[in-house]
């Protein structure tokens, strides 16, 4: 998919790259990003892969539980 740059920009070549529809998901304004010490920055969907669960349950952890145990096994 074609992705802008500068997303307040207008769609001409120079402001535009070819980028795949995961990647673009993931620049999403609505994604939710964690920023973690292990793992870095990475989004509900990707921590849900290393913990073994869906993403709303990695939702639910991080909008209730704390931090130190997002990571914890199912």
């Amino acid at each position: 998919t074609i992705e802008r740059k500068d997303v307040n920009g207008n769609y001409e070549k120079s402001n535009c790259i070819w980028i795949t529809r995961a990647e673009q998901a993931n620049n999403r304004r609505t994604t939710i990003h964690l920023d973690t010490a292990e793992y870095g920055k990475i989004t509900i969907k990707d921590a849900a892969k290393i913990v073994g669960i869906g993403w709303q349950g990695m939702y639910v952890r991080v909008k209730s539980w704390p931090k130190e145990r997002w990571f914890e096994p199912k």
